[in-house]
């Protein structure tokens, strides 16, 4: 479709368009229960040829080949040959930084710069942006956006990181399905308020917040940052999603549950 519209042939009305995501807990519930499919999304990633071959090794090879491909070949087609060794360097740097919303700083890198990769990365399908809300759109697009990376495997920080990368990928292959769908303006985002309290994700359907989305790791421990906007937007469901939970609870309206399960059935958002 994009070789399409660079030839300057639009296809207006002669196609719907559906976006096709990486894997996902709710695809493989038919064959696998929810924990043990989160947790094999998060060791093999969600591409079908690592994560079928079940073998770590065989899926790090496949994955360090497909990433030195796309910059070798693919990334040529967008950028100058000198720009390589960048982006190369860019890429690794962020796997370190997924769900940052402070790259150009963190590298030390003019923000056009790296706004100008990022973009480049995100039309090959390399990394997405999870945008922040706000009921002004000029204001959203002012501020940073947190990035993730289609393949959860190829991800090189901590465990929690991993965690939110798989959860993103999930969510927003949810939101994106929906919006092919129904024809709806449904978005997958993130919030920070004034005062630097921040939500890992948000639904949003038509301009209108539908949820809230905390996730972690193993703490059962409610954040101060998905009460307080729960408290200035009441209607709006809470769900603080973690993977090692046990036992299922509420607490002052927001729903503990656990994360592989809840994704399981993301039709729970509107439950």
């Amino acid at each position: 479709m994009d070789t399409f519209r660079q030839a300057g042939e639009s296809l207006a009305g002669r196609y719907f368009h559906y976006r096709l995501w990486p894997l996902s807990v709710a695809e493989l519930k038919s064959g696998f229960k929810p924990r043990e499919a989160f947790s094999l999304l998060q060791k093999f990633g969600g591409f079908p040829e690592p994560f079928l071959g079940f073998d770590e090794t065989e899926a790090n090879r496949w994955r360090s080949q497909y990433f030195v491909d796309l910059v070798r070949e693919d990334i040529l087609e967008f950028g100058r040959l000198q720009e390589i060794r960048v982006m190369r360097v860019l890429l690794e740097l962020l796997r370190k930084r997924v769900g940052s919303t402070s790259i150009a700083r963190d590298l030390k890198v003019a923000p056009n710069t790296v706004g100008r990769y990022v973009e480049i990365l995100e039309v090959l399908h390399i990394v997405f942006l999870v945008r922040p809300y706000h009921a002004n759109t000029a204001r959203a697009i002012m501020k940073m956006s947190k990035l993730y990376f289609y393949e959860s495997g190829y991800v090189q920080d901590d465990e929690g990181v991993i965690v939110e990368n798989v959860a993103a990928i999930c969510l927003r292959k949810h939101t994106d399905f929906r919006s092919d769908v129904s024809g709806d303006k449904v978005e997958l985002c993130y919030i920070r308020t004034r005062e630097k309290h921040e939500v890992d994700f948000a639904v949003i359907c038509n301009d209108q917040l539908e949820v809230l989305i905390e996730v972690k790791t193993a703490s059962t421990k409610v954040t101060s940052s998905l009460k307080l906007p729960g408290e200035k937007l009441p209607g709006v469901k809470r769900l603080h999603l973690v993977r090692d939970l046990r036992l299922e609870q509420d607490e002052d309206g927001i729903l503990i549950r656990n994360l592989a399960e809840w994704l399981a059935d993301l039709d729970a958002i509107h439950s």
